[in-house]
Protein backbone atom coordinates (compact mmCIF):
# COMPACT_ATOMS: atom_id res chain seq x y z
CA UNK A 1 0.00 0.00 0.00
CA UNK A 2 0.96 3.80 -0.60
CA UNK A 3 0.38 5.94 1.38
CA UNK A 4 0.81 9.99 0.33
CA UNK A 5 0.35 12.76 3.17
CA UNK A 6 -0.35 16.12 2.21
CA UNK A 7 3.27 16.94 2.73
CA UNK A 8 4.03 14.51 -0.50
CA UNK A 9 5.44 12.16 2.07
CA UNK A 10 5.23 8.91 1.04
CA UNK A 11 5.59 5.51 3.16
CA UNK A 12 5.85 1.97 2.22
CA UNK A 13 4.03 -0.76 4.76
CA UNK A 14 4.65 -4.11 3.98
CA UNK A 15 2.36 -6.65 2.21
CA UNK A 16 2.41 -10.07 1.94
CA UNK A 17 4.16 -11.07 -1.11
CA UNK A 18 1.05 -12.54 -2.74
CA UNK A 19 -1.11 -9.46 -2.61
CA UNK A 20 1.67 -6.84 -3.06
CA UNK A 21 0.82 -4.44 -6.14
CA UNK A 22 3.71 -4.45 -7.43
CA UNK A 23 2.79 -4.48 -11.17
CA UNK A 24 4.83 -6.32 -13.29
CA UNK A 25 3.61 -6.84 -17.30
CA UNK A 26 5.66 -8.35 -20.32
CA UNK A 27 6.37 -4.88 -21.79
CA UNK A 28 8.30 -3.17 -18.91
CA UNK A 29 10.99 -6.11 -19.66
CA UNK A 30 11.81 -4.37 -22.40
CA UNK A 31 11.93 -0.77 -20.76
CA UNK A 32 13.99 -2.14 -18.01
CA UNK A 33 16.43 -4.03 -20.39
CA UNK A 34 16.91 -0.51 -22.27
CA UNK A 35 17.53 1.50 -19.14
CA UNK A 36 19.64 -1.13 -17.82
CA UNK A 37 22.05 -0.70 -21.12
CA UNK A 38 21.65 2.96 -20.82
CA UNK A 39 23.31 2.60 -17.23
CA UNK A 40 25.95 0.33 -18.35
CA UNK A 41 27.30 2.35 -21.00
CA UNK A 42 27.69 5.08 -18.47
CA UNK A 43 29.64 2.81 -16.25
CA UNK A 44 26.88 2.23 -13.79
CA UNK A 45 26.75 -1.60 -12.97
CA UNK A 46 25.02 -1.76 -8.97
CA UNK A 47 23.34 0.58 -6.92
CA UNK A 48 20.23 0.40 -9.12
CA UNK A 49 17.20 -2.23 -9.05
CA UNK A 50 14.63 -2.32 -11.54
CA UNK A 51 10.76 -3.52 -11.17
CA UNK A 52 10.86 -4.49 -7.52
CA UNK A 53 11.87 -2.34 -4.33
CA UNK A 54 15.85 -2.12 -3.65
CA UNK A 55 18.36 -3.63 -0.93
CA UNK A 56 20.76 -1.70 0.76
CA UNK A 57 21.75 1.78 -0.29
CA UNK A 58 19.96 1.41 -4.01
CA UNK A 59 17.52 3.43 -6.02
CA UNK A 60 14.76 1.43 -7.77
CA UNK A 61 12.73 2.21 -10.31
CA UNK A 62 9.17 0.44 -10.45
CA UNK A 63 5.61 0.53 -10.91
CA UNK A 64 3.09 0.05 -8.18
CA UNK A 65 -0.88 0.76 -7.61
CA UNK A 66 -0.62 2.94 -11.41
CA UNK A 67 2.62 5.13 -10.41
CA UNK A 68 5.75 4.97 -11.60
CA UNK A 69 7.93 5.16 -8.38
CA UNK A 70 11.75 6.07 -7.75
CA UNK A 71 12.95 5.13 -4.57
CA UNK A 72 15.95 4.57 -2.49
CA UNK A 73 16.55 1.83 0.24
CA UNK A 74 18.84 1.72 2.87
CA UNK A 75 19.29 0.01 5.90
CA UNK A 76 16.12 -1.99 5.38
CA UNK A 77 13.99 1.14 5.09
CA UNK A 78 12.80 2.51 1.72
CA UNK A 79 11.32 6.07 1.12
CA UNK A 80 9.91 7.05 -2.31
CA UNK A 81 12.39 9.88 -4.02
CA UNK A 82 9.61 10.56 -6.80
CA UNK A 83 6.02 9.09 -7.55
CA UNK A 84 5.10 9.84 -11.50
CA UNK A 85 1.92 9.00 -13.70
CA UNK A 86 4.21 8.90 -16.77
CA UNK A 87 6.80 6.48 -17.38
CA UNK A 88 8.84 8.96 -19.13
CA UNK A 89 9.27 11.52 -16.74
CA UNK A 90 10.00 8.70 -13.74
CA UNK A 91 12.68 7.04 -16.47
CA UNK A 92 14.14 10.17 -17.25
CA UNK A 93 13.90 10.99 -13.43
CA UNK A 94 15.80 8.18 -12.28
CA UNK A 95 18.39 8.35 -15.02
CA UNK A 96 19.23 12.02 -13.89
CA UNK A 97 19.83 10.51 -10.27
CA UNK A 98 21.82 7.43 -11.22
CA UNK A 99 23.78 9.33 -13.58
CA UNK A 100 23.79 12.84 -11.51
CA UNK A 101 23.32 14.74 -14.44
CA UNK A 102 20.43 16.86 -16.04
CA UNK A 103 20.72 15.73 -19.45
CA UNK A 104 18.60 13.31 -21.56
CA UNK A 105 19.87 10.08 -21.38
CA UNK A 106 17.59 8.06 -22.66
CA UNK A 107 16.56 7.13 -26.47
CA UNK A 108 12.89 6.00 -26.14
CA UNK A 109 12.89 4.90 -29.98
CA UNK A 110 14.92 1.61 -28.63
CA UNK A 111 11.76 0.75 -26.50
CA UNK A 112 9.17 1.69 -29.11
CA UNK A 113 10.97 0.05 -32.30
Amino acid sequence: MIEIKLELDMYFHPIAEEKDLIEKDSSQDKLFSEVKKSLERHGIKSGYTLGCFGDHETYGLFKRSGYWIVSFSERGKTEGVGIFTDVHNAVEFFLCIMLESNEDHFDWRSVFD
